[in-house]
């Protein structure tokens, strides 16, 4: 199976095609044959491109997964726009996701057997670990990190919602302005983040896991979450000249960068540089984000 690997540019066109005849007829009515006659090409040369019919839906899993990690990308790089757009800019990213899998996901379980479905259970495993972290992410970005405590409530809530709306949609037929979803949906978390000092935590990251699998993408998407953001303090210091002044400021990156790799996330030295970053006004968010990372490695490391 290719679906571990990134899907290639032939491999993206043919998908491309492939989706706008699922729009027109849906996923389940769309064969083979209606994909290669429109990409005009022979079935022997798609199947050089996907060994099986199975190992196509995987890549379009795939695909989607890196398609919707460009879109969060891009909307995380964008430094013109609050933290609050972006929340909703991401909700809005997520539900077109997860609608888009509709269909497909529908279709595996319909129509594959048990054996054909572990092609496609570690792919959707992945998937799963990403957006779940990416809602972390847009979480923490908006509210700082004094929802830690109820993190996993507020991303049960987020993804509980986003669900919601899509079975009553899916479901029920009906037609939901998907803009009124990201401001319900920003309006529910809003009210929860400010009752928080009323509220005990209940739901707890386990709830989400189904196997141990699970928690290696977690721990390696908080991984590479904690160096990413790093980067962008970083980015930051370098493109502001006054922060530029002081040398300090990139010193206690590079010391980061060191405790980080040795995974000393308890460290003396690396609560000594967050706290020394911290203080600088304009990296103050972003530290705080690194800060709410760092706290969640060192519970998987203990």
């Amino acid at each position: 199976m290719k679906g571990d690997n990134k899907v290639t540019e032939k491999q993206r066109l043919i998908i491309n095609i492939a989706q706008k005849i699922f729009d027109q007829k849906g996923f389940q009515n769309t064969s083979i044959s209606d994909v290669v006659k429109e990409c005009k090409m022979s079935k022997a040369t798609f199947y050089k491109h996907f060994e099986t019919k199975e190992s196509f839906i995987c890549e379009i899993i795939n695909y989607y997964d890196e398609k919707f990690l460009e879109i969060i990308h891009s909307i995380n790089e964008n430094n013109d726009i609050p933290s609050s757009e972006k929340l909703n800019r991401k909700i809005i990213a997520v539900w077109k996701n997860i609608f888009s899998r509709t269909t497909i996901n529908t279709y595996i379980r319909e129509n594959f057997s048990e054996e054909q479905r572990k092609a496609t259970s570690k792919l959707q495993t992945k998937s799963r670990a990403n957006l779940l972290n990416e809602y972390k992410l847009s979480l923490f970005d908006n509210y700082g990190d004094k929802i830690e405590k109820i993190i996993f409530d507020l991303v049960f809530l987020l993804d509980a919602l986003i669900h919601q709306f899509i079975y009553i949609i899916h479901v029920q037929k009906r037609e939901i302005n998907v803009y009124f979803i990201a401001k319900f949906t920003i309006q529910i978390l809003d009210l929860v983040v400010e009752n928080m000092d009323n509220l005990n935590p209940l739901i707890e990251k386990s709830m989400f896991l189904h196997k141990q699998e699970d928690e290696v993408y977690f721990s390696l998407h908080n991984k590479s979450l904690f160096f990413k953001t790093i980067q962008d303090i970083e980015e930051l210091i370098k493109t502001d000249t006054s922060l530029l002044e002081n040398p300090k400021l990139l010193e206690a990156i590079k010391k980061l960068y060191v405790e980080g790799k040795n995974q000393q996330y308890d460290s003396l030295i690396m609560d000594a540089m967050i706290a020394y970053l911290e203080k600088e006004d304009t990296l103050r968010p972003k530290v705080l984000l690194l800060n709410s990372i760092k706290n969640q490695l060192k519970k998987e490391t203990l």
